[in-house]
Parts: structure tokens; sequence; C-alpha cells
């Protein structure tokens, strides 16, 4: 009968848009898989499908809804006729005013519309499978409910044009290093070998003939040492042979460039280049933790935790948590705005300052804008590569909170927030500016610039002041809508750019001598290998934490230990994959920029 009702339903205009062919094998496979299961002796693919779905947990003031059930135990599922296997869908369920997932196993012939309709024609309901929570009875008046939506995922990778060219251009870094690494290993071989053989001919003369001429002798040593030299020196020398000017020799440098025996002793390196501020590298890596210590707090906080209201009670007003999401950790991103306008300034007014702003000047300057962006976009390009092949149960379709639950209103907004202020640039361009006025006057700077005890004392008393101010404002003030005051609009505009100036000062007075330790901590050699890594760190540890959490088949348990030791792994691994970025990708950008351009 149920069959029949489903074909007549099926029959319907509203519903002749479906696939015929899947609607119809789903509505099979799932009639298979129900009578199995009602059957004396049910398949243990059918109990799996069944002990897969998501369930009542415990812990419901603290915010555990959702209903996720057992991802890898649903996907194991094989029906023994081979026909299907157990697909993992979650439903988005509205009961009064909250909002909740629950998950369930079907037959991996359906889609998303067949479930739907499965679903309303209540083929799943007598099962126990989508049946609203009654332990939410209490936190509502109306104990029904409807399905808003349906997602499914299966083992079956999304494999399209643009993941093929990301697989090509993935491959023909790796093949570039390995192959740059060969040749110059090879051509380092060579060249000790032919070293060893002049140097026994050498010696071999002297003693049979004792007339060799020392110059000569000297001459040839000279030779093979310019020649080491040439191909391990990781700049392009304007003064080498004209051989590197052919096309073999381009090919050459174009191959070496990729070598790791280049990258990675420029990466590792503890020396400051020539003319570089050594203050920043301090600020740029313990402004890279700030940051990562935030996201990993906030990407957990809104799709994987089964506690979020004992965080948003214990945390968002407590200054312990400052270096967390409970903190202002977005300003450590104004603080790189402020180093990226310091070294563009400095960038510009290096480039032949009595020439002027030129063609060439400008030329130079776009060109390491767009190679930051390369790195920029074959990052982007792996973490889309990645979303295709990483399959989760707790997949981020959106985010979302339950209302009712006493969250905090602010959260609500958090959407509205991103989209429409913290992405725009125009948010950021307060410390950009401040930071090139710093560069300019760094640069054109003839005599010292703080020359007073009390220039000194106002200065780190109002810069180290203005830090504290924008972060205990940031507590103390109530910028959610319902609450919203010209104070907070004014904090909104203006702490990011005060923010800026006051670090501004700390590197000043470091580059002026007038910092002490805090000099001394700032530009230790120690943060130069971590610093050369910052900005891929930045760029890959997103993609770290959410290829993590959404790996996760059960929500996480929020303490204070679990979030320390996720902080610890994702920066470790973050400077790992950081680490193979900049060898693979950036570093050898950059020597052959030197060398083309």
């Amino acid at each position: 009968m149920l069959v029949i009702w489903m074909l007549l339903v099926l029959s319907l205009p509203q519903f002749r848009t479906f696939e015929r062919n899947s609607s119809s094998k789903c509505l099979e496979d799932s009639n298979e898989f129900l009578e199995e299961l009602q059957s004396e002796n049910p398949q243990m693919y059918a109990l799996l499908m069944y002990d897969s779905i998501g369930k009542d947990g415990s812990n419901i003031l603290h915010g555990n809804i959702d209903q996720l059930g057992s991802y890898s135990e649903c996907t194991s599922a094989q029906a023994p006729s081979g026909k299907f296997s157990g697909q993992y869908c979650k439903l988005t369920l509205k009961q009064d005013q909250i909002d909740y997932d629950v998950a369930i196993c079907v037959p991996s012939s359906c889609e998303n519309e067949d479930i739907m309709m499965l679903e309303w024609l209540g083929i799943f309901k007598d099962m126990s499978f989508i049946a609203p929570a009654p332990i939410l009875s209490f936190l509502v008046t109306n104990n029904t409910y409807r399905v808003k939506s349906v997602h499914c995922q299966n083992n079956v990778p999304h494999i399209d044009a643009f993941v093929g060219i990301c697989l090509v251009v993935v491959a023909l870094f790796i093949i570039m290093t390995i192959a740059g690494s060969i040749f110059l290993t090879i051509k380092e071989w060579k060249s000790r070998s032919s070293t060893n053989e002049l140097e026994d001919g050498l010696s071999s003369t002297h003693q049979h003939y004792g007339a060799v001429s020392l110059n000569k002798i000297n001459g040839q040593k000279f030779q093979v040492t310019i020649t080491k030299a040439k191909h391990e020196s990781p700049e392009h020398n304007a003064t080498e042979t004209t051989d590197n000017n052919t096309g073999a020799g381009s090919f050459d440098w174009i191959l070496t460039s990729f070598a790791v025996q280049k990258s990675v002793p420029a990466m590792l390196s503890t020396e400051n280049t020539a003319g570089t501020y050594s203050v920043i590298n301090g600020v740029r890596v313990l402004s890279l933790l700030w940051i990562i210590s935030g996201h990993v707090c906030h990407f957990i906080l809104f799709n994987n935790l089964d506690n979020p209201v004992e965080w948003l009670v214990s945390v968002p007003n407590n200054v312990l948590y400052v270096f967390s999401l409970g903190g202002p950790f977005y300003l450590a991103v104004d603080s790189f705005f402020l180093i990226s306008g310091l070294l563009s300034a400095r960038t510009l007014l290096n480039m032949h300052p009595e020439e002027g702003l030129t063609y060439k000047i400008l030329k130079d300057y776009v060109i390491r804008r767009m190679q930051r962006s390369r790195l920029l976009m074959i990052v982007l390009a792996g973490v889309l590569l990645l979303a295709c092949f990483i399959v989760t149960a707790l997949i981020s379709w959106f985010l979302k909170l339950p209302i009712g639950l006493h969250f905090d209103s602010r959260l609500f907004t958090h959407g509205v927030y991103n989209i429409q202020y913290y992405i725009k640039p125009y948010c950021r361009y307060g410390p950009f500016l401040i930071g090139i006025m710093l560069g300019i006057l760094i640069h054109q700077r003839k005599t010292p610039l703080l020359t007073t005890k009390t220039q000194i004392l106002t200065g780190w008393l109002s810069s180290l002041s203005t830090m504290a101010a924008v972060i205990a404002l940031g507590y103390a003030l109530d910028d959610s809508v319902e609450h919203y005051s010209v104070l907070p609009a004014l904090y909104q505009a203006l702490h990011r750019t005060a923010w800026a100036a006051a670090v501004g000062w700390i590197i000043l007075a470091c580059e002026e001598g007038y910092a002490g330790f805090v000099r001394s901590l700032l530009s230790s050699k120690l943060w130069i290998p971590l610093a050369n890594l910052s900005y891929a760190c930045f760029l890959i540890h997103p993609a770290v934490i959410g290829v993590y959490n959404g790996l996760q088949e059960t929500l996480l348990h929020y303490t204070d230990i679990n979030m320390l030791y996720l902080f610890i792994g994702h920066t470790v691994l973050a400077h790992i994959l950081g680490f193979a970025l900049c060898v693979l990708v950036e570093n050898p950008i950059q020597t052959l920029r030197k060398y083309f351009c």
C-alpha cells in the first residue's frame, strides 16, 4: 500500500521535476532495508544502518541538542545484494523556536529530494528515525516539527575539472622540487669529482716534474671555487658567465631553484636580511600565535562543541581568556596590516629614491604583491581540493545557534558582522596607513627621533595604556543590536587604528634603542625561522583547523586543557605544512623572480 501511495505522489505535478529513476530506486532500496530490519533475523548491514542514526544525548541545558549518530558506521554498511550502501544524511529540524540536526542512514540511491519526500510520507517515523526528541519538551511548548533541509554525504569524492587542475598544479610543484633536488645533487657530485681529479692531477704533476707554476695552480683552484659558488648561491649574480643566458642555463637555474638544498637553508636561516627591521620578527610570530589561539576556539564554538552554553557563560567575559576567542584576538591581524604597510613603504622608498616613483618601481612592487597572492591562491586551491576528498559526519553546512538556550545575543549577528564589517578591506585601512607613515618616518630620519626621556616615557605610557584600553573596552562595551549606542560605534571605528599606533610605537622605540628587554625579546634570532613561515602559516592554519573539526564524528567537549592541547597541535601542524608550502612554492618563486625580473 505504501508503494502505491508513493507512486501516486510521484505522479503529482509538483514532483515531476524529481528524477524518476532515482526516486523509484530509492523507494525500492528503502523498502528492502526496512523489511530486512523488521525480519526475525535481520542482516548485519540493516542493524548497522539503524544503529548509526542520531539519538538523544545528555547535557541538553548546555547546548547538546544535535543528534549526529555515527558516520563511519553508516557508510560501512553494504547490502548483500550489492545494490546500495549506507549514506549518512543530516536533517535540520525546526521545533518551535529551536533548530537542531538529526542524523539518519538511508540507502545510497536516495537523493536529498527523495529523503524529504519519504519523511513527508512518514515512511521513517514508525522506525523512530527522525521523531522529534521528547527531551526537548521542557524547552518548547510545541511538540510538532518540520524538516527545513537535508544534506547527505557519502564516501565517494567529488572530482571535477577544477579538482583535476589542482592536482596537476600540486603534482607539478612536487615533481619540480624532487627533480631540482636530484639535479643539484648530481651537479654537486660531478663538481666534487672534477675538483678531486684536478687536485690529484696537479699533485701528480708536481711530484713527477716539480715545475708546476703556483699561479697556475692557484688559478685553477680559484676557477673551481667560483664554479661551486655559482650554483650554491641562492641569489642571481649579475657577474655570472653568459652561459646562464642561454636556454640550457635558464633551465638549469629554474630546476635548481626548486631544490630543497637551496630552499631549506634559506627558510631556517637565523640571519637578518640587510636593511630589515629585526623587531618585527617577534611581533609577527606572537601575533600569529594569538590568531591561531583565537581561531582554534572560534571554529570549534559554532559547530563542534557539545557544551557551547557553558563556554558562553565562562569564557567571553573573563579577562583570563584574553588570548582565546574570549579576547580580541583579531587585533593580531591589525598588527599584520601594520607590518604590511611598514614593509611596503620601505620597499617603495628603497627603490632608487632619487628617481621618484618610476614605472620600474611600480612594476617591482606589483610583482611582489602578485607573488604573495600566488601563494594565497595555491593555499586556497589546496583547501578546495581537500574539501573534495574529506568526508565528515560534522560538515559545516551553515552557521546556526539554537535560540531559547540563553545564548549571547552578539553571536546571532556574527554572520552580519563578518559580511558587512569584518572582511571589508576599508576596515583595515587604518592599521595599514599607520604602517606606511611609520615606514616613511623611519626611512627619512637623519637623526634620532627620540631625544629626551620625556618623549620616551610619554610614548611608552601612551602605548601601553592604549593597548590596555582597547582590550578592556572590548570586554566592557556591549555592542549587541539590543544595546546599540554611539560609544560602541566609535570603538569599532577607531580601536584597530589605535592598536596599530600602539604597536607602531613599540617598533619605533626598538629601532631607536629605547626598548630594553622588549627589544632583546622581539629581536631574538630565534624568531627569524618562524617569522619566515608566518605568512604561509597564517594562510594554512584555518584549513588545518577546519579539516580537523570536519573529521570529528562526535562533538568536542570544551575544557581549558582540551583547548590548550588543540592549540599546540594545530600550531605545530600549521608550521610543518607552512614549511612545506614555503619550500615547494614561496622560496622557489622568489628565486625565479630574482632571475627573470
